[in-house]
């Protein structure tokens, strides 16, 4: 016959076995409590660094999103620079740094273990330019500093620099500027919020001093405008209105004027850019660009630029040539 010996706890009567079992789940609740959540930061991954400009200065308040396989996860820098994104699903993530008067900082194709800590520095550039800025729009070539209008000037450096192609990439960089782009071909800006509401155009568009599209809403002047490629010019000026003193029609809201670079007789110039790209299940993307200025004689030259490209969507050629005299 098993003996079994009781004990009173509590004013209940529990046997020693009773006792037991229930002892072992304690212990084994706590063991959970203890290790589960080592299990879990051994399944997933952390991204950590330290944000900083050009002179090494740590950057405050700087937005860092990391993307990948399960969605955005947004942390900000604290005085240090620093920042920490945890609990990461091991994968593929792009990461993102964003601060006001910066150009975006990004680090693509990071890829994540279970159970690592990576630590990813970044360098922001600023956008503030100390030199003289030559801007055309009052019609003359004057320093911008002295135009008593509001406007900003985006160099070719500074778009080269950004990878600026089109309206998309310039808008956050000119306050007041909206972009909206349902369909490729199909684009409308607007400029201080000023809209009309249907397909009237609030903003002239430039191609140096000859305008683009409709100044009417008879032609959809409001959502044909024109997206440039920024390969061979020299600046883009965007004009805050109204502005139809010097420029007319449809520039309530603003101007925007794409300035091309002007031919040299000063040697022979020749650019080239090209680049591929491909997705998943998906066909080869290319991009081909061009350019060459050739000087005739000492007062006049030739300049000619052109581009080829095609993606899974769409094909496209364009060719502009310039004289010089």
């Amino acid at each position: 016959m098993e003996h079994v010996e009781r004990k009173a706890v509590g004013g209940n009567i529990l046997s020693t076995q009773d006792f037991g079992i229930r002892t072992r789940i304690l212990v084994v609740f706590l063991s959970m409590v203890v290790v589960a959540p080592g299990l879990w930061a051994q399944t997933t991954a952390t991204i950590q660094g330290t944000i900083a400009d050009a002179s090494n200065v740590p950057l405050a308040g700087v937005q860092v999103l990391a993307t990948g396989g399960q969605g955005v996860k947004t942390v900000t820098t604290n005085e240090k620079g620093f920042y920490l994104i945890p609990n990461l699903a091991p994968g593929v993530y792009e990461l993102i740094a964003t601060l006001q008067g910066y150009a975006p900082g990004e680090l693509r194709q990071i890829r994540l273990q279970p159970g690592q800590t990576l630590t990813m520095n970044l360098t922001l550039t600023s956008l503030t330019f100390t030199g003289e800025v030559l801007v055309t729009s009052e019609k003359r070539t004057e320093p911008i500093q002295t135009i008593p209008i509001s406007i900003t000037a985006l160099s070719s450096d500074a778009l080269e620099g950004l990878r600026v192609e089109n309206f998309l990439d310039v808008a956050p960089l000119v306050p007041g500027l909206t972009v909206t782009q349902d369909t490729p071909g199909q684009t409308r800006i607007t400029l201080r919020g000023i809209n009309t509401g249907g397909v009237a155009s609030t903003v002239g568009v430039y191609l140096d001093d000859v305008p683009f599209g409709s100044s009417t809403g008879l032609a959809n002047g409001g959502v044909v405008a024109g997206d440039f490629d920024t390969f061979d010019v020299a600046r883009i000026e965007v004009l805050r209105g109204p502005q139809g003193t010097l420029y007319g029609a449809s520039s309530l809201g603003g101007v925007f004027k794409y300035i091309t670079n002007a031919p040299s007789t000063t040697g022979v110039e020749a650019r080239f850019l090209g680049s591929t790209e491909t997705v998943q299940d998906g066909a080869l993307g290319y991009s081909l660009k061009g350019l060459v200025t050739v000087p005739l004689s000492d007062q006049f030259a030739l300049r000619a630029a052109g581009s080829i490209g095609s993606t899974t969507a769409s094909s496209t050629r364009s060719a502009t040539i310039r004289s010089r005299a």
